[in-house]
């Protein structure tokens, strides 16, 4: 990723500083070409200014102007013959073309300046001034470098930047392919930290949000396997007692057992589509309460267990509670609300059904006493719990998704409370 950021802006930079160099080379090729023919012209001008009218026989010597030593200037007759300076003995074809204007051009290794000496409206010599092509060339090449020179430098500069820029690019996309590996090996503890490039910026985010997601959903299917399996318990147990009782001591009515298996199957059945659909975040199911059918259920799954123990159940009812609520919610609390009882309480159990306000209350208690902090009670998963620790976490989870609260009043003798509002 790094080496094709820096290779893209180097490419770039490469081609801006050849896309502009060509054309400024030619143009500087054509200004060094005019600047030499218009300095070996003005070269021309000083030298017929010191001429004499008569180039043949000049009444007096005459001197050339002074130039550098590359160029010659040379002054013929009209015939063609070297009468004073530097150059040919003999005119060259170009500084021999009868002609009354100055004329510019190339013989052999010169650039030449040919301008005629104009006496009476008589051509009476010629002034040749020349110069080595080699001169220009290398001026030309002497600003050529110079523009290389630049473009090196610019490409230099852009190797930099572009490094500098493909580094802070390429950091936060390591960070993000970082990120997306430790999801895929189920890590989800991903907290993007801002690049200052929002789309990276984004991505990062949406990665986190994605990992936060599974996180979520992980935990609660997991949470639901933990659920189902401590729920599941005790109606699997009492479906085992049913069928092997009727083993041992087999009934006349063999019906009675099929009627009270299919019962306990509906009860497993109910456990996990709510515990299911408390895990996806599904609607529930929520209707008035019928306080009698939800007591009917409680001594029907209750009375016997208690019973085997010598504990007796006892439930009673203040006022006319009612509440919309999910039924099955409600029962999942009380069973482990009970099952608690049972394993871990001791004497009478005692559910008392009352009303607040437009709250519907549920108080659990037994005879025996609790040691320990009541914020430790529903912890998930507390070593110093005397379970496994699953049943109160659960139950207090449940409460919350309707709205309400499941809470420990009394540590001796025992008693919760589980408040749920109406929700109709």
């Amino acid at each position: 990723m790094r080496r094709r950021i820096l290779l893209a802006i180097v490419g770039v930079t490469i081609l801006a500083t050849i896309i502009l160099t060509v054309p400024l080379a030619v143009i500087i090729a054509n200004r060094e070409t005019t600047d030499a023919f218009h300095e070996l012209d003005r070269i021309a001008e000083r030298t017929a200014a010191g001429l004499p009218p008569d180039l043949s026989h000049p009444s007096e010597p005459f001197e050339l102007p002074r130039v550098e030593p590359i160029v010659e200037v040379a002054v013929y007759d009209s015939l063609g013959r070297l009468v004073a300076g530097t150059g040919p003995a003999r005119a060259d074809p170009l500084t021999s073309k009868s002609s009354v204007v100055t004329l510019d051009g190339t013989q052999g290794d010169f650039r030449l300046v040919v301008r005629p000496v104009v006496v009476n409206e008589q051509r009476a010599g010629t002034i040749r001034v020349a110069e080595p092509l080699a001169e220009t060339s290398s001026r030309i090449r002497r600003d050529v470098l110079g523009l290389v020179a630049i473009d090196l430098i610019a490409v230099l500069l852009a190797t930099s930047v572009g490094w500098l820029v493909a580094a802070r690019l390429a950091r936060p996309l390591k960070v993000i392919r970082d990120d997306a590996v430790r999801l895929g090996n189920g890590d989800f503890s991903i907290h993007p930290a801002p690049s200052g490039v929002t789309e990276l910026d984004d991505t990062a985010e949406a990665l986190a949000e994605t990992a936060r997601r599974l996180d979520n959903l992980v935990t609660r299917e997991r949470e639901f396997s933990a659920n189902a399996s401590h729920q599941l318990r005790t109606p699997i147990t009492a479906l085992r007692l049913a069928l092997e009782s009727e083993l041992l001591d087999p009934r006349p009515d063999r019906g009675a057992v099929v009627h009270e298996s299919l019962g306990e199957l509906d009860r497993l059945e109910t456990t996990i589509e709510t515990l299911l659909a408390i895990a996806r975040d599904r609607p529930l199911h929520r209707e008035p309460i019928d306080v009698g059918s939800v007591v009917a259920t409680i001594r029907s799954q209750w009375n016997g267990p208690l019973a085997e123990r010598g504990r007796p159940l006892r439930i009673s009812t203040s006022g006319h509670p009612s509440a919309h609520v999910s039924v099955e919610v409600l029962h999942q609390i009380l069973d482990v609300l009970l099952s608690n009882a049972l394993t871990h309480g001791d004497g009478e159990v005692v559910v008392a059904f009352g009303e607040d306000s437009a709250n519907l209350i549920v108080d659990v208690g037994d005879r025996g006493a609790i040691g320990r902090e009541p914020s430790e009670m529903f912890v998930r998963r507390d070593p110093s719990a005397a379970g496994n620790g699953v049943g109160l976490a659960l139950a207090r989870a449940l409460a919350e998704s309707e709205g309400g609260r499941l809470m420990l009043a009394r540590l001796s003798p025992t008693n919760f409370r589980l408040v749920l509002p109406d929700l109709g």
